[in-house]
């Protein structure tokens, strides 16, 4: 079977089991328990394709890559899960010449698999539903009639705009006495401290030893003695005389 169709590949499974089906017991749905050995019919490799905006599951055998059946996705009941595993589907197959179909079942080996193939299913529908819906919303606003925005007539606009009062700055050249001089910054006071602090002459060792007491004042000067006793001075030192020589014993005594 060939078909010239644009299709796009959405996963591809290397292997995968086909079952015939035993008749429904029940109307719960399809289990795979009893599905054996005995009742597998074909094994091979699954491909899911997107041509046009239909799914489609592909058989494909592994050896010649001919195709042995495919299930178009165009209706709720073409892949139904069974209700004891997660490995395991029901598909709908249909044959395109004649529009015959059937129900096998298929299953994986491994549930990543089946988790891919039921991603790749939904993903592909949750597309198509953001599809229709932006279409739906394109479709309803072209049925919107266009809004005019423009001014079918002169209309004078009037701006009531409330500016501030321009400020002016203080004058520098109002004079040293008309206090127009800004104060000095916060730490101008302890800058002209450490300035003083630093303009005074170090102590000398002798003053950094005793604390800084300085040496003992000079004696008061005489005047200041005269005036302290009323006028009263000392008595003058006699000045020594020089000593004659005595005379010698052979003399008179007398």
């Amino acid at each position: 079977m060939s078909d010239n169709r644009l299709e796009s590949t959405l996963l591809i499974v290397k292997e995968c089991f086909v079952y015939r089906l035993k008749a429904r017991t029940s109307a719960e749905g399809y289990r795979a328990e009893g599905w054996g050995p005995a009742d597998l019919i074909w094994q091979g490799k699954l491909v899911v394709v997107e041509r046009g905006d239909i799914p489609v599951i592909k058989l494909i055998n592994p050896t010649n890559g001919e195709l042995f059946a495919q299930c178009p996705v165009n209706s709720p009941t073409a892949v139904e899960p069974v209700i004891d595993s997660s490995r395991y589907f029901v598909l709908r197959l249909e044959d395109e010449r004649n529009g015959r179909h059937a129900y096998v079942g298929m299953g994986f080996v491994d549930r990543t698999e089946a988790f891919d193939f039921n991603a790749a299913l939904h993903d592909h529908a949750r597309r198509q539903q953001e599809a229709k819906e932006l279409a739906a919303r394109r479709a309803e606003e072209a049925s919107k009639p266009p809004v005019d925005y423009s001014l079918h007539q002169p209309i004078t606009v009037s701006l009531n705009l409330k500016t501030a009062p321009a400020r002016t700055s203080p004058s520098t050249t109002e004079g040293f006495g008309g206090g127009g001089l800004l104060a000095p910054p916060p730490g101008s006071a302890a800058h002209t401290r450490q300035r003083q602090a630093a303009a005074q002459p170090s102590p000398s060792p002798q003053q950094q030893l005793f604390g800084g007491f300085t040496s003992a004042p000079p004696p008061p000067s005489a005047t200041n003695n005269n005036n302290s006793w009323g006028g009263f001075v000392s008595s003058p030192t006699p000045t020594p005389q020089p000593r004659t020589p005595s005379q010698p014993f052979g003399g008179s005594l007398l």
